[in-house]
């Protein structure tokens, strides 16, 4: 008995080279969150040092950590949601299960 493939009902490969590169979106999530943090905290530190009002050491470096904490802080925010954003506008889809008929 020979089986016969309906092409109907069976999912593409992913390997196929022939479809269009998918983007997971918890990857871009997580990409530009990790991306734009370490920015922000860049950012944050060289803020931190440039309007540093510190006299001591121990006040500057914590003024520096602080400064790091909340600049990277806000670059993840900003990261994760850009990052959800564009995983949802150019993300895949799961596709639906097919019953075996």
């Amino acid at each position: 008995m020979e089986h016969s493939a309906d092409t109907r009902t069976e999912h593409p490969s992913m390997s196929d080279p022939a479809l269009p590169a998918m983007i997971d979106p918890s990857e871009t999530v997580t990409g530009f969150a990790i991306i734009l943090g370490i920015i922000g905290a860049v950012v944050g530190l060289v803020a931190g040092i440039f309007v540093q009002a510190a006299s001591g050491l121990l006040p500057a470096l914590l003024n520096a950590f602080i400064a790091v904490l909340a600049g990277g802080s806000a670059g993840a925010v900003t990261g994760g949601t850009l990052g959800a954003v564009l995983g949802v506008v150019k993300g895949r889809r799961v596709p639906k299960a097919i019953e075996p008929s």
